[in-house]
């Protein structure tokens, strides 16, 4: 998915608005206002790999229909007719249950889409319980923002990084960059890599949500002037608090080893 149809994709969820007017020979500005709900699919496992569109969705992963559960359009067309009537009468208890109470749910720790979770938890109250769904909803998004973070290389690096140095890193973009540059850098290609501290900069900051997914706080913008040598602001790469970082990979042992 491109960066401009995922960018695309965040304005409709949360709303866009787009003004329009042609000199002086019409009335006045026109705005045209959008916020809908999509649904999207693809087999790619990266459709919502960037972190603001992963926390606006909902991934779910299909699994494959087991060969005992297939059936014809006769069977499931039929199943479907007897089930429909409950379906629907449970959406419309659903949306009752929503536009009656959403307005009395008060979440703690609110989503991004703090309007759609508090009114989905009012909707799915009747069928499934107080706080199922903001807890399965909070699950997915940490889910996905984990994910965003081991799809992106920098985020790959940061980790394989933090894993070897569990104290951390303090020191300039610059700095940073030689030693991602490194053994952390992997097969990733060169234009998916940043070519100067810059580029790592604002990859490092769109990475700053899914990394703190993985119990990673990255600062950026810090000033360390006076610190090893630093003239200007730099970055701040720590474990968070009551993290335990994994162990440090052993050394690999050789085919001959393996014997």
């Amino acid at each position: 998915m491109s960066e401009t149809l995922a960018d695309t994709l965040c304005k409709l969820a949360t709303g866009i608005a787009i003004g329009s007017r042609q000199l002086y020979t019409n009335d006045e500005e026109f705005a045209f206002y959008a916020r809908r709900p999509m649904l999207f699919n693809g087999i790619p496992a990266d459709l919502t790999e960037r972190s603001d569109l992963a926390t606006r969705t909902i991934r779910l992963h299909i699994l494959p229909i087991p060969e005992e559960k297939k059936r014809g359009d006769d069977e499931l067309w039929t199943e479907f007719h007897e089930m429909g009537p409950r379906m629907f009468g449970a959406i419309c208890d659903g949306l009752v249950a929503a536009l009656r109470d959403r307005r009395t749910i008060k979440i703690g720790k609110k989503a991004r889409m703090a309007d759609f979770e508090a009114f989905a938890e009012a909707g799915c109250r009747t069928a499934f319980g107080e706080w199922t769904f903001v807890e399965r909803y909070r699950e997915n998004r940490r889910s996905s923002m984990q994910f965003a973070a081991d799809a992106d290389p920098i985020g790959r690096a940061v980790q394989a990084f933090m894993i070897d140095n569990h104290d951390g890193f303090t020191g300039s973009m610059s700095a940073l960059l030689q030693k991602l540059s490194g053994k952390y850098r992997g097969s990733t290609l060169d234009r998916d890599w940043p070519k100067d501290a810059t580029r790592l900069s604002t990859a490092l900051r769109k990475q700053c949500g899914p990394l703190a997914h993985k119990g990673i706080d990255v600062l950026t913008g810090v000033d360390l002037r006076g610190i090893d040598g630093v003239t200007q602001s730099g970055v701040v790469l720590n474990w968070q608090d009551g993290v335990t970082p994994p162990p440090k990979p052993g050394p690999k042992r050789s085919l001959l080893d393996q014997r």
